[in-house]
């Protein structure tokens, strides 16, 4: 169920937007208030709107591909992490470096999790006192490789969460979304005013093409949030590494 919703739950919620425009158009031909003639113009117009979508599908598509890398990297570092603490023995100080690890998970996943808003002085506050833990390491004597690699890994961790609020906490091109989105509204209301006969056809070339208009809209919105929405990256892989951590 939950494959299906995220395949065609966006185009559902276009076909629901789209429902009452249908419904206008009845009623526009009832009351004889189709005042366009279709030609070539409303071709060209229909055509030019789906090149300004294409555009800004085209500019949001880089950092969703992006996103899509980033949730596998980050379980792959923090495992390192986790695994590279406790190659250095057992002691307080790696019990306490592997309590602040399984935190950090836990605090991104629930980050994921809460829709709309990246907490980073959450995340950076833990890694900040994993930093601590690894220098404490370094000071005990614990093998400069492996302090190193940590170091790595740790930067890595901390690039990744500051590039995930990058995405969250901004859009691409505002301005874009606005010339698209009033595009769309002025392709949609042309084909309202529009005279297609015959008039089934008409109704039905009307609905589709606007279904398709929204969807596109739609899906480069949730495209340019790839953590929430429709079009989101698979974060299964952290959920994952949270249970198995907390399983430890």
């Amino acid at each position: 169920m939950d494959k299906l919703k995220k395949k065609w739950g966006l185009v559902i919620k276009a076909a629901i937007i789209v429902a009452p425009l249908v419904g206008l158009k009845a009623l526009f031909h009832y009351f004889d208030l189709e005042v366009i003639t279709v030609g070539p113009v409303i071709t060209a117009l229909v055509a030019g709107v789906f090149f300004v979508i294409a555009i800004m599908l085209s500019g949001v598509l880089p950092d969703f591909k992006e996103s899509e890398r980033i949730p596998a990297e980050l379980t792959a570092a923090i495992e390192a992490l986790y695994k590279d603490a406790r190659l250095i023995g057992p002691g307080p100080e790696a019990s306490v470096m592997l309590s602040h690890v399984r935190e950090l998970v836990h605090t991104m996943a629930l980050n994921f999790k809460r829709k709309g808003v990246w907490k980073l002085s959450e995340v950076n506050a833990i890694i900040d006192r994993i930093d601590d833990d690894i220098v404490s390491f370094a000071q005990k004597g614990a093998p400069m490789p492996v302090i190193v690699k940590m170091r790595n890994e740790l930067g890595s961790i901390k690039r990744m969460s500051n590039r995930i609020d990058v995405i969250k906490e901004t859009t691409f091109l505002p301005s874009g979304h606005a010339v698209a989105e009033f595009a769309t509204s002025g392709a949609l209301l042309v084909l309202l005013l529009s005279k297609i006969d015959p008039y089934y056809e008409g109704m039905l070339l009307v609905g589709v093409v606007s279904t398709i208009l929204v969807s596109v809209v739609l899906l480069i919105k949730d495209m340019d949030n790839p953590f929430e929405g429709h079009a989101t990256v698979d974060l299964s892989l952290l959920y994952k590494l949270d249970e198995y951590l907390d399983s430890r």
